[in-house]
């Protein structure tokens, strides 16, 4: 009996621990499932990548003190959400950021985007026509990443612009008398700056009134800064001799009343403050002399400015570097429009046969002291007048660029 007591016993105990063998066994194994699979989840790092980015300008040129912006698109790509997103831009010195460098953000989703904008504008000071654009971005647990962009710069393209104004037709008349001429010199130094030199933009109109004048000055104020703006001027002047004051006429100009005139004091005041660096008035006008006090003598080949062994486009870039207030005027108190059986005034024929000389354009541009040098050998009568104003650098020139 007592061995049969004692194998029971055994068995017993036998039994008891093989259940607690298995029984911590699977408590193990279910403690690693679950040990295996959580913290895999949230050590994983999202894939942040650039899918897109685009510069964009107000004006829709890159240019120095212009706002520039940058979107960025940033794309995660994977299957977990990113926490802690960090976008920044870095830029190099004299570029300035308008607003905040960096972008912080909770999370981003998986497979989504997020679209984040920078501003910027360049300092005149900033050397050089490329603009490197660092982006950075990262997340938590991941490594940062980066991204270079280089924007270029509209700074080394000059565009040229011609504003070409002339009055023919007069209401009044019986004191200003039709000029034919007028229109026709306008049209012919249309058509030259559109078929032989590089104008981009060119507005001609014949028969102004004195608002048409203003407005067309308005539309003179939105070329920028580095283009050329040539005014070509062509119809009657006035000249008040209490005040000793120019004017120009324009149709509907009451020969009593200044106010409906504009005088040529006032004009270069406006054209001296333009934004625009290269200017060149031309005025085939009676007393166009006024247009500014300091008037030259007759003009001297020596003037001629030769671009020596430098290239086409060294020659442009050089003169270029100066700021450019120039005039041309057809005489001083007399009258420079010609007559009714000419078909261009001889100051105006002067200019149109400079631009049409073959030996000038062979070079590639037509210059300013070019001009003055054809009138001069015109030996026009009353003698053209040439000369800078306002705020015109020394050594300044205007360029006309053959195509």
């Amino acid at each position: 009996m007592k061995n049969i007591i004692f194998i029971f016993l055994f068995l017993t105990a036998s039994l008891r621990l093989n259940a607690q063998i298995v029984r911590e066994a699977e408590s193990d194994i279910g403690s690693l499932d679950i040990g295996s699979t959580t913290p895999t989840e949230r050590d994983e790092a999202a894939n942040l990548n650039i899918s897109s980015s685009n510069f964009s300008s107000s004006n829709g040129k890159f240019k120095k003190n212009n706002d520039i912006s940058i979107d960025v698109e940033i794309e995660n790509n994977s299957s977990v959400i990113a926490t802690g997103l960090r976008v920044e831009i870095s830029l190099p010195s004299m570029v300035l950021v308008n607003g905040s460098s960096s972008h912080i953000s909770e999370t981003l989703a998986s497979n989504a985007t997020k679209n984040i904008k920078f501003t910027f504008f360049v300092r005149n000071e900033y050397q050089g026509v490329k603009i490197p654009v660092k982006i950075k971005y990262s997340c938590d647990k991941s490594t940062a990443k980066s991204k270079t962009f280089v924007l270029n710069l509209d700074e080394s393209v000059v565009k040229n612009h011609a504003f070409i104004l002339t009055t023919s037709t007069y209401a009044n008349s019986s004191v200003w008398a039709y000029l034919p001429n007028a229109q026709k010199s306008g049209s012919k130094l249309d058509s030259l700056c559109k078929n032989d030199y590089q104008f981009n933009d060119i507005y001609y109109k014949n028969n102004l009134s004195t608002d048409d004048f203003t407005s067309a000055l308005k539309k003179m104020k939105e070329v920028d800064e580095n283009d050329q703006l040539l005014i070509y001027i062509a119809g009657h002047g006035y000249f008040d001799k209490v005040f000793s004051q120019g004017y120009l006429v324009f149709n509907n100009t009451d020969a009593r009343k200044t106010s409906t005139m504009f005088s040529h004091a006032q004009l270069a005041q406006i054209l001296d403050k333009m934004p625009c660096k290269h200017i060149l008035v031309i005025i085939d006008a009676c007393y166009s002399s006024t247009f500014d006090f300091k008037v030259v003598d007759a003009m001297l080949a020596g003037d001629l400015r030769s671009r020596g062994t430098k290239s086409i486009d060294k020659y442009i870039k050089d003169e270029l570097k100066l700021k450019t207030r120039l005039y041309l005027t057809s005489g001083e108190t007399q009258t420079g429009t010609g007559t009714r059986n000419s078909e261009y005034s001889p100051f105006s024929s002067a200019i149109i046969n400079a631009l049409q000389n073959s030996t000038y354009k062979n070079d590639g541009v037509v210059n300013y002291y070019e001009l003055r040098y054809g009138l001069d050998q015109q030996k026009i009568k009353p003698t053209p007048r040439g000369a800078d104003f306002g705020s015109n650098e020394t050594n300044a020139n205007f360029l006309f660029i053959v195509k």
